[in-house]
């Protein structure tokens, strides 16, 4: 049984390792039931037996590396997911980093949505900041890095056109006031598009600790929703890390559901409420971190 085990995680080595050779793309953090899961789909669109055969099917595919890579990197969007969670967002959030920054005679508000996937996210924020902003006369620069590894998944977003499915859990007035219905598709209208900049990036990348069109960080506020999950806890632990260095003292971050801070993170950070999962640096500990490389 241990020989089995040992041979099949060698050959999901062997298969990540010649997707890293052909895509520079490492995604041996990733939790080995999840990629299990990914590469069995695969292996039975292209009917091979098992993980020997469909290595060997590789070698000599080169579409099928791409197959391989779509669905290794894909995740699942729609606009305003988890919809409580933009709820509060949209009442409590977006409204005090705007009115606090404005106080400060600040009108500059810069937000990451990291691991993006096909934009839902990042649009969905760019609506509430300007809804907001809006019904209460206010002005500000806002500028939404939005990244992701995903080069197909960028190229859909900057389109800014979805199916009716993206908009499962939008409110009819957002979809009233935001998007123009085009040859069966929601098109996202283009002063929500001005605020969002799509680009590619790595998160296990360790030369950039942020995006370079951000070109130093310092995000008021972090989506980083449903990524963790996919990696294991040292991976967790770096890509938290280039989280943390692109916060200032005062920034929010926003994780999935089921995703919390590993580690030694877990001490460095709070929830800024009990019932959702946004977090704060831990004031006490703000002044070490700066130091901390």
């Amino acid at each position: 049984m241990e020989n089995s085990s040992k041979i099949k995680n060698q050959e999901l080595h062997a298969i990540l390792n010649l997707l890293f050779l052909a895509k520079k793309l490492d995604l041996s953090g990733n939790k080995p039931d999840f990629l299990h899961r990914r590469i069995s789909r695969r292996m039975s669109v292209t009917k091979t037996n098992n993980h020997q055969e469909y290595l060997a099917y590789l070698q000599n595919n080169s579409l099928e590396i791409e197959a391989l890579q779509d669905i290794l990197t894909i995740n699942v969007s729609h606009f305003f997911r988890n919809s409580f969670t933009f709820d509060y967002l949209d009442k409590i959030i977006i409204p005090k980093i705007i009115n606090t920054k404005l106080k400060a005679k600040k009108p500059v508000l810069r937000i990451w949505s990291a691991g993006c996937s096909t934009g839902e996210e990042a649009y969905s924020i760019g609506i509430l900041i300007d809804n907001y902003l809006r019904k209460n006369d206010l002005i500000m620069d806002v500028s939404i890095f939005a990244t992701d590894i995903d080069i197909k998944s960028l190229a859909y977003a900057k389109k800014g056109k979805y199916t009716a499915e993206s908009l499962k859990e939008t409110k009819l007035e957002i979809i009233t006031n935001y998007f123009s219905q085009l040859e069966g598709k929601y098109k996202i209208l283009p002063r929500i598009k001005k605020m969002v900049h799509f680009s590619t990036f790595d998160l296990l990348n360790s030369h950039q600790y942020a995006p370079e069109e951000s070109i130093y960080g310092d995000f008021d506020l972090i989506f980083c929703r449903n990524v963790l999950i996919y990696f294991n806890k040292e991976y967790q632990e770096i890509i938290f890390n280039k989280l943390n260095k692109s916060m200032n003292t005062t920034s929010l971050l926003v994780l999935g559901e089921a995703e919390e801070p590993p580690g030694e993170y877990e001490k460095r950070f709070h929830k800024e409420s009990i019932y959702f999962k946004i977090y704060q640096k831990t004031q006490a500990l703000t002044a070490n971190l700066k130091f901390v490389q």
